[in-house]
């Protein structure tokens, strides 16, 4: 019976696991109950353990995360020798330039970058796109917070609104993310600008500060201006009508050019859905008898366009421009802000001077009657051609 115990011996010998390569480690991520391997270990016979590249790491293994060693009569089987072959997704190379001394760091909340190999070098992330589920799969931003999803993938940012802020999160597993209210007397931590009825102190974005408005003045919500703001009186009447006799809800700016004005009295169009008057058009845009009317049917009724680049458009073929504060002050806003009745009429063609309203149903005449004549083509002719017909 003793000159057989070595074969048996040698049928159940165990097995040695060799030094991981770079960046392998022990375990399995598709089965965590899955023994990990650990360089100089013994491994009995028949027993099977398992490596795969750390976090972050792309390897040779084409079909699997992961791959083992396993000992069958003292020899140590695997199926290939596992190696790192670059970065994955939203992780990007900072060091190293061959499969032995390559290091991937994950992107910051609110950066992304795509997988690379060990050739490509150092890399640097890119911001993500919040709107684009799944993109800012590392979370959201400083100054986003996730709006919707749970996870990497269905995961959404959206920015703050002006007067909040927020700090970069990783991606959150509910959806009670927020921006939280920033503190205005702290130089800069208003960064996405200031809230409704506080102006901005300063025009230096690291430095803005915000203020609250005084009793009977107020200023709309506004992203960093490169000036300073101020609040508007609240107090300004208007010269505009509407045939019922029934007073306009918004006042026209006493300062028709003052950027602050500006934002908070479209505003108001906006919230009552009416429209601009037409003196303060004249003096936006130094357009004689410029109405909303004949804006909008320039725009062949795009009023999804910015209230700056209808304006700039308009401007241009008279070889006008628009002032920079003034442009900046609206771009902000649609014409269906400041335009808001007359975009409701769905392009139809009215006198000059009037439009119909989109709550009631009256028409809105301009205090100064115009005397350019009625077009009914206005939204099927060249945009040169009407202006040089209305203006």
């Amino acid at each position: 019976m003793s000159a057989f115990a070595p074969c048996a011996q040698a049928a159940s010998a165990p097995c040695t696991v060799p030094a991981l390569g770079w960046k392998i480690t022990g375990g399995n991520a598709d089965d965590n109950t899955s023994t990990p391997c650990v360089a100089g270990m013994t491994l009995l016979h028949d027993a099977e353990c398992w490596v795969m590249p750390e976090a972050g790491y792309t390897s040779n293994s084409a079909n699997a995360t992961a791959t083992s060693y396993k000992c069958t009569s003292g020899v140590l089987n695997t199926d290939m020798n596992l190696e790192v072959t670059g970065c994955k997704d939203n992780y990007r190379m900072s060091a190293g330039s061959n499969q032995s001394n390559i290091v991937c760091t994950a992107c910051e909340p609110g950066k992304m970058i795509a997988t690379k190999p060990y050739g490509s070098g150092v890399q640097t992330c890119s911001d993500c796109d919040g709107a684009t589920a799944g993109s800012c799969a590392m979370g959201c931003g400083v100054n986003f917070y996730q709006s919707s999803g749970t996870s990497s993938l269905d995961i959404k940012c959206t920015a703050c609104k002006p007067g909040t802020i927020s700090v970069a999160k990783p991606v959150q597993d509910n959806e009670n993310d927020v921006c939280s209210a920033c503190n205005g007397s702290i130089p800069g931590d208003c960064s996405m600008g200031c809230a409704a009825n506080f102006y901005q102190a300063s025009g230096n974005v690291s430095q803005i500060t915000c203020i609250a408005c005084s009793p009977g003045t107020v200023i709309a919500a506004m992203p960093p201006q490169s000036n300073a703001t101020t609040c508007a009186v609240t107090t300004t009447t208007t010269t505009t009508t509407i045939m019922n006799n029934t007073p306009m809800v918004c006042p026209m700016p006493s300062n028709a050019t003052d950027p602050t004005m500006i934002a908070a009295y479209v505003q108001c169009l906006d919230t009552n859905c009416e429209d601009a008057d037409t003196p303060w058009i004249e003096a936006l845009s130094t357009l004689p008898m410029a109405t909303c009317t004949k804006i909008v049917a320039a725009v062949q009724n795009n009023c999804s366009m910015s209230v700056g680049s209808a304006l700039g458009l308009l401007m241009t073929d008279m070889n006008k421009s628009l002032d920079a504060d003034i442009a900046q002050a609206v771009e902000m806003f649609t014409l269906n802000s400041a335009c808001c009745s007359a975009c409701s009429t769905d392009g139809a063609s009215l006198p000059d001077g009037t439009t119909s309203g989109a709550a009631s149903g009256s028409a809105l005449v301009d205090a100064a009657p115009t005397t350019s004549p009625s077009i009914a083509f206005l939204v099927l002719v060249p945009t040169a051609l009407l202006l040089s017909i209305s203006f």
